[in-house]
């Protein structure tokens, strides 16, 4: 149920109308892809974009829009980077 939204101008992601603290991403999201928004997350489904976005393909693309959380198998299991947080995660 969240809204989704992106500044490209600005490189800006809003969740809820509210600009998101991204200090782990390489650049700014400034690479559209084939993102309309503001995109509504539907129940059971999230909004996946990477670290280094834009080089990378995501929710932001039609082809992959939103992702079905049941289809999420992965566990974290260990922090690596930044290095201050490294270590296992309980």
């Amino acid at each position: 149920g969240q809204k989704i939204n992106i500044d490209f101008d600005n490189g800006i992601v809003y969740v809820n109308d509210e600009p998101i603290e991204e200090d782990y991403i390489a650049d700014l999201t400034k690479t559209k892809l084939d993102f309309i928004g503001p995109k509504e997350v539907p129940e059971g489904c999230v909004f996946v974009m990477g670290d280094n976005r834009n080089m990378s393909t995501d929710s932001r693309k039609a082809e992959i829009d939103m992702v079905d959380s049941r289809l999420i198998i992965g566990q974290v299991k260990c922090v690596v980077f930044p290095f201050s947080s490294f270590g296992l995660v309980k």
